[in-house]
């Protein structure tokens, strides 16, 4: 509405305006008078006046509004680039932490298995079963790679005591930790 009423006092002042500048035909032809002062030119000249700065104050406040518009969507997005960053963190610190719980019962597992292959081919050792000690033994062999150095060095020495039983020299199961 405020626009329409601006609009309508817009055309108003020019109108006027442009209808002050048409004289008669007897003011032309006259040389000695003056012309009269123009109270109503005055008059639509304000208007028109008034009419342009209310236009002018109308698109300062649409600028400033829309401004404030821009600053506050830079603000958002900047709020949810943040937010978005620290879920991110949050989610790899879980699937970090997750890969790590995972990793150590992947191992757990595997020194369990290790332990229990260990203690079979001692036992068919001890019992002269050689056969089944070197089933163990190719078993703790295979995954001599995945297991800490500790276990690396117990796999050989196994290996060891199962050759000197294969071949017939020394004690099956010599004394060791386990």
């Amino acid at each position: 509405m405020k626009n329409w009423n601006t609009a309508a006092a817009l055309m108003l002042a020019i109108a006027s305006v442009v209808g002050c500048d048409s004289k008669d035909e007897t003011e032309k032809t006259s040389t000695t008078t003056t012309p009269p002062a123009a109270k109503t030119s005055d008059s639509s000249v304000d208007k028109v006046n008034n009419a342009m700065s209310t236009a002018t104050d109308a698109a300062k406040e649409k600028a400033a509004e829309a401004n404030k518009a821009m600053k506050d969507g830079a603000a958002a997005v900047d709020t949810k680039a943040t937010e978005m960053k620290e879920a991110t963190s949050n989610q790899a610190t879980a699937t970090m932490n997750s890969m790590s719980a995972t990793a150590n019962d992947a191992k757990a597992s595997l020194i369990e298995t290790a332990q229990k292959y260990y203690d079979q081919a001692k036992s068919y050792l001890a019992s002269n079963n050689l056969t089944a000690a070197g089933d163990m033994i190719s078993k703790l062999d295979g995954m001599k790679s995945q297991l800490p150095a500790d276990w690396q060095t117990k796999v050989d020495e196994l290996k060891a005591m199962y050759d000197k039983a294969k071949a017939g020299v020394g004690s099956l199961v010599p004394k060791m930790g386990n």
